[in-house]
Parts: C-alpha cells; sequence; structure tokens
C-alpha cells in the first residue's frame, strides 16, 4: 500500500513529519513527555539477545496502550526463572521445577514443572511476607502458565495462604481455573483477615496431574496493593532480587488544548480495579497547583456502589457539585470510550455512546500552565488505574452524534482528520506511542 499523508486542519502547531507505525501514514508529530512506570509498547520491544519482552502486560500487537498503574513492588524474587528455580520449591517428590529455555512468555526461560508420579506435588514459595505480625492489607498473586499436552483443560489449584497467630493455616485466595493450550495469565486476590499472622506463602498444584503432565510458569508477581479491594497490575520483572514500578504520568503540550474555556478530550480507555477514587483521564489547572482545575475523572468500579465519569471545572473538590456526572458501572478489563467537552457556561460529559449530561459552570480557570497531565493529577495523586487506547483533543464542539460516532470507532485509532469539522480536533495520541499526531 502506498505511503499517504493526511489532510491538516491546523497548520499553527510546531512538529516533524514521520512515518506512522501503520508504516504507510506520514503525519507531523509533537513529542508527548512521560516518566515512570507506564506499561507501553516500549516495555514489549524485545532487547538484543531475548526472545520477548521482559516485563509488562503480555498482551500481543495490535492490543496497545499506555497503562497508568499504582506503584508496586513484585515481592517474587525470582519471577521470570532466568537462571535458577529458587527461592520456588517443589513440595514432594511427585513431580519435578526446572529452569527452561525453549518456551518463555517473558525473557528467554520459564520455569517448568514436570509431573513424575501420578497426583504430582504442589509448586511452593515460602516466606513471601514475613512480619511480628505482618500488616493487614490487601494481595494480589499472579503468573502466566503455559498447558501442553495432558495438562491441558485439567484446573490448578491457584492460591496464597496465610498462617501464624492462634488460627492455623488458611487462604481465602483460592481459584481454580481449567488450562487451556499455550499461555495464560491467572490472578487472585484477598485481604489478610487476621492481625497476628506471621507468613504468607504460594501454591500452585495442579489438580489430577498425571505422569508427563508438564505447565510452564513464566511471569510471576505477588504485591501488596494497599487497598481494601486488591487486584493484580503488570509484571515487573524480578531475576534474584524484588522490583518496583513508579507512578506513570504523560504530559501534553497547551498547545492542543490552549483554553479552558472550550475545548473537549475524547479517551478510550480499558479499565482496571486497581485504581484509586476520582482517577484523572486528564487534568489541567492554573500553573498547575492553584485551586483551580479542569479535569475528566472517572470513579473506579472498586469505589462507592457505583462508577462514574465526571467533567469537572473549578475549585479542586472531590467530588464536585458543579462537575457534569453520567453513571459509568464497569467490570475489570472493560472497555470504555469517554468524552469532557467545556465551554464558556457549561461542562459536558458522556460515556460509551450516551447523550452529553451538562451542567452549568462557569468557574475557569485562568490557564493550563505549561502542560496537561494524563493519567494522574499534578500531585502524583488520582492515578487513574486504566490503559489508555487512544485520547484526541479539539477546541471546537461536539453534539450527541459525534459522540455516538466517535464511540463506534471502539480501538480503531483514529486520525485528526476523522473527527468532525466543527470538533476542530487539533491532535490525537495513540496510546503506545509518546508523541501526538497534530492536526
Amino acid at each position: 500500500m502506498p505511503i499517504q499523508t493526511k489532510p491538516l486542519f491546523q497548520t499553527t502547531l510546531p512538529g516533524r513529519l514521520m512515518l506512522l507505525p501503520d508504516g504507510k501514514t506520514i503525519a507531523r508529530v509533537i513529542d508527548l513527555p512521560g516518566y515512570g512506570g507506564e506499561i507501553t509498547d516500549a516495555m514489549r520491544i524485545i532487547p538484543p539477545g531475548n526472545r520477548g519482552p521482559i516485563q509488562g502486560d503480555g498482551l500481543p500487537w495490535p492490543d496497545n496502550s499506555t497503562g497508568f498503574w499504582r506503584e508496586r513492588a513484585n515481592l517474587i524474587a525470582n519471577g521470570g526463572f532466568d537462571s535458577v528455580v529458587g527461592p520456588w520449591f517443589i513440595s514432594g517428590a511427585n513431580s519435578t521445577l526446572t529452569v527452561d529455555t525453549n518456551i518463555s512468555k517473558f525473557g528467554n526461560s520459564s520455569g517448568k514443572y514436570t509431573c513424575t508420579v501420578a497426583g504430582g506435588s504442589a509448586i511452593l514459595y515460602s516466606n513471601i511476607v514475613t512480619g511480628s505480625p505482618i500488616p493487614i492489607d490487601g494481595y494480589a498473586f499472579s503468573a502466566w502458565l503455559y498447558a501442553t499436552g495432558g495438562s491441558i483443560g485439567k484446573a490448578v489449584q491457584f492460591q496464597f495462604n496465610e498462617t501464624g497467630g492462634a488460627v492455623g493455616d488458611e487462604s481465602y485466595s483460592t481459584i481454580n481455573p481449567v488450562l487451556v493450550a499455550g499461555w495464560q495469565r491467572v490472578a487472585t486476590a484477598a485481604n489478610i483477615r487476621r492481625s497476628d499472622r506471621t507468613q504468607l506463602y504460594l501454591i500452585i498444584l495442579l489438580s489430577g496431574a498425571a505422569i508427563g503432565d508438564t505447565i510452564y510458569i513464566d511471569g510471576a508477581q505477588f504485591e501488596a496493593c494497599n487497598s481494601t479491594i486488591p487486584a493484580a497490575t503488570p509484571y515487573i520483572h524480578t531475576a534474584g532480587a524484588t522490583a518496583s514500578r513508579t507512578f506513570a504520568q504523560m504530559l501534553l503540550p497547551t498547545t492542543f488544548l490552549p483554553s479552558p474555556e472550550q475545548g473537549w478530550v475524547a479517551t478510550r480507555y480499558r479499565t482496571h480495579d486497581c485504581g484509586p477514587q476520582y482517577g484523572r483521564l486528564l487534568e489541567g489547572g492554573t500553573a498547575f497547583g492553584s485551586s483551580k482545575y479542569l479535569a475528566i475523572i472517572i470513579t473506579g468500579p472498586t469505589y462507592g456502589p457505583s462508577g462514574t465519569i465526571a467533567m469537572g471545572r473549578g475549585t479542586i473538590t472531590d467530588p464536585n457539585p458543579n462537575n457534569a456526572t453520567q453513571s459509568l458501572v464497569t467490570n475489570d478489563g472493560d472497555m470504555v470510550t469517554a468524552i469532557g467537552a467545556w465551554t464558556p457556561t457549561q461542562v459536558m460529559v458522556e460515556a460509551n455512546g450516551n447523550p452529553f449530561t451538562t451542567h452549568a459552570n462557569t468557574d475557569i480557570p485562568t490557564d493550563f500552565g505549561g502542560y496537561i497531565n494524563i493519567g494522574r493529577d499534578y500531585y502524583g495523586a488520582a492515578l487513574v488505574g486504566a490503559e489508555i487506547k487512544w485520547q484526541a483533543y479539539g477546541i471546537g464542539t461536539l453534539t450527541n452524534a459525534d459522540a455516538s460516532l466517535i464511540n463506534s470507532w471502539g480501538n480503531r485509532r483514529p486520525f485528526p482528520g476523522d473527527f468532525p469539522g466543527s470538533a476542530q480536533c487539533t491532535g490525537v495520541w495513540w496510546g503506545d506511542m509518546p508523541y501526538v499526531i497534530a492536526a
């Protein structure tokens, strides 16, 4: 297919021409600064000498996005089985656990479990968390499992246990997913129930294991969630020691949204249960840090009886009675298209093609400062806890029909020229790129 260029709506924005990742489109782009622990396609790039990326969400192309994740630490010191098995071990003599370099999800190796006596043995990781006692908290355990041969179609017991104190060994996290051929991610989460516990440990057990049954393990992670409703996040690579991820942030130049008086932002994102209350899909404010702000806000499914999407402007309060708010109840992993818009007299919000909800609002920030935050607020709080597939910006107006059209695109990455002329789209960010396509 010949290389093409997209028509430019505006000609005043700076930038440079480049060939986009689709390999067929030349567009003008402007860099999008970012830092912290984004899970992006940069994490999926295969390092030299590696068969695959070493960490991340494990999703294949074209499921590309930037994930805004909570600061977390992988407490498993050997999540990738890079060269040794320990501290993992087998509970008895009915199975073996070795490092395998033929099959892997991340990097070049995985852990290979093989049943040698009918019934098999459990894979254990003891003393994953210890204390006197350990703090009451929520934890999440996740791993990628690869089933082959006789293990396909069998259930695997996957859990972490709490022990120590006045009551014996207990687990509130047990799940029994059925294995399919190839790689699948398994995850469970629970809160510690007793305040006198002194140890947590991990268990993986293939149910009904027969001689020769084999599963491979990679990308194993155990994380403290600091939440009453814990949830697993993408794999942080470990090879001999625990490792951490910092908060994430992307910074949008104000050339794309120059005015807090009129504009709009449309976002396609995947929801996750790890986000905090009042997470920001986008927020700007007077010189960053004043008492005035403009933001499109989601309350995750883990907070309150129902979630919402809101477009807010003015004095910083959560929730704000001057916000335009629409109900948005989601499950972990759901895809959402949301649009927030503002004029000199009102703010508007909608999700998934529904008609806009509006609210009168004239509490306008003086300006947006130098950059607008994507994925969190200026202070590093209100992290959105979602994966952004694409985000678009404009200085015109959108109708309900326009919102329905935009929602119909789903995960398809739009170009600025795809938006109605009255929207005056200024740029589009595809979530796997470090730059915005300028109109």
